[in-house]
């Protein structure tokens, strides 16, 4: 009985992925449907149907000019609100800070509420510099994904000229910022941002860095220490330079195979060789880069993984990666609380939300000019290029402009980030019942009855059905075009 159970269970999750391919294959209304649609449900006060949503979103819509209207997308946190989330507007701040978090524009924006629970938010991509190409590829990949097939939303479909002209909030930053294991490969957020593949023209070209000119010319500052969260109790190097949008930091971290000591080894080969001659043999033997820097914007939530060694060359023939290796740093805050330890591109907010520069005090200098080992030449080195009331100067420059943004976006009094803990974390959690059920806009008590009476729905998300049941978001996401078909979701009513 048990093996009929897991290769039906296997058939039927099989089947999910395919349905959601299905779904992107849908294409877009090439006309508004003749037939109006159905009339809407009395109002609750505590729950938003879909039918009412629509309505929302198309009211809106037709306010707004042709043109306008194919770049507006509706992020909804309706979910949320139909869970017990009465009051949305730490959400809405994480769409805020999101939307323009991922942004290559210069103006800072806005998201608009447009109903009256504060749960729909009317984006225009275009203001934060997506393409509806770009929006197109994030479709393919949105990780809870819906194409409404009723009277109003076809018509969304036709003005927006769009199959997801709404999407759940929580799914388009979990997917967008590579924030899960099922979204961490599918390069969205580098596309988003204009983030070339390779490591030298990201510099050249993002940044408009030339790393050597910035060494020679004496332009960076340094620190290095063991003082780091996330580290695994390994030393690391940060550096700081002025970039083509404010600042670009970046990190030198070594992994537990090959845990080097920036206090032992405090150079990379290229401040070594500062002058045209190598003043130092003590090379800092890096395994991995990340870089965080302004966005045109203002925000310095501009997050970049890399691979990366010993000297320019290395760092500059690396390119892009969408994860960091745990045995060089982990994610310590999130793996706390349930989480995998993966350092990924979504998670960078969480802990540079306030503070986009983390204060890290250097401990290379003393150790340079005080310890014995450093002969005068490497002790000119330190007090080059680790200048500690230098570096500490430039974080608060960072940390300004960095808190002007939030300001101007309506965030910077929140002391946690709105993006992670708001929208990608209820996402990722095991998923109960009542988390379900609003993803169908269906009350509970009812999303239970009609679970129940599925054929193959109820074998994957049939532990909902018990008390204290849950899924995981990965079944969840695999599978959820599963309820779609067998609830009979987004469509009109008979």
């Amino acid at each position: 009985m048990h093996l009929i159970y897991a290769l039906l269970l296997f058939f039927v999750m099989s089947c999910g992925i395919n349905e959601k391919e299905i779904i992107k294959e849908v294409e877009v209304p090439s006309a508004p449907p003749i037939n109006p649609p159905p009339p809407l449900e009395p109002d609750r006060p505590d729950f938003l149907n879909f039918d009412q949503l629509e309505q929302y979103a198309l009211n809106d819509l037709n306010s707004l000019s042709d043109s306008d209207r194919l770049n507006t997308r509706y992020l909804i946190g309706t979910n949320l609100f139909n869970a017990g989330d009465k009051d949305l507007t730490f959400e809405a701040a994480g769409v805020n800070k999101g939307i323009n978090s991922i942004s290559n524009q210069r103006l800072l924006t806005s998201a608009v509420s447009i109903d009256p629970t504060n749960s729909i938010w009317r984006v225009d991509i275009s203001e934060f510099g997506l393409t509806r190409s770009l929006w197109r590829d994030f479709e393919k990949f949105n990780l809870v994904q819906f194409v409404s097939q009723s009277t109003r939303g076809i018509t969304l479909r036709f003005l927006t000229q769009s199959n997801q002209p709404i999407v759940f909030a929580t799914s388009f930053f979990t997917t967008v910022l590579g924030a899960d294991q099922l979204s961490v490969d599918n390069g969205l957020y580098y596309k988003f941002l204009r983030q070339p593949a390779n490591n030298a023209d990201f510099f050249q070209d993002t940044l408009g860095i030339d790393l050597n000119r910035e060494i020679q010319e004496e332009n960076i500052l340094c620190a290095g220490g063991g003082n780091s969260r996330i580290a695994l109790g390994k030393t690391r190097g940060i550096c700081i330079v002025r970039s083509n949008n404010g600042f670009a930091m970046f990190t030198a971290d070594t992994s537990t195979a090959n845990p080097d000591s920036i206090l032992t080894n405090p150079f990379i080969l290229e401040i070594a060789n500062a002058g045209g001659v190598l003043n130092s043999d003590k090379i800092f033997d890096f395994a991995a880069l990340e870089v965080i820097y302004s966005l045109p914007n203002g925000l310095v939530t501009g997050y970049r993984l890399a691979n990366s060694g010993l000297d320019i060359p290395s760092i500059l023939g690396g390119t892009a990666e969408t994860v960091a290796p745990t045995n060089v740093v982990i994610d310590t805050e999130q793996s706390s609380i349930g989480f995998t330890p993966d350092i990924t591109l979504g998670s960078c907010h969480l802990c540079h939300h306030q503070t986009a520069a983390i204060q890290f005090k250097d401990q290379v200098f003393d150790q340079v000019i005080g310890a014995g080992g450093f002969d005068a030449e490497e002790k000119d080195l330190a007090e080059t290029f680790f200048r500690n009331d230098a570096f500490q100067a430039e974080i608060q420059n960072v940390n300004r402009q960095h808190s002007q943004a939030l300001q101007e976006i309506g965030v910077s009094t929140l002391s946690q980030d709105p993006i992670v803990t708001g929208l990608i974390q209820p996402l990722r959690r095991e998923l109960d019942v009542n988390a379900v059920a609003s993803y169908t806009f269906l009350p509970v008590e009812e999303f239970k009855i009609r679970l129940n009476g599925t054929n193959n729905s109820k074998l994957v998300f049939g532990s909902l059905l018990s008390e204290g049941g849950t899924v995981q978001f990965a079944d969840f996401s695999a599978n959820y075009s599963l309820l779609i078909d067998e609830l009979l979701l987004f469509r009109d009513k008979l």
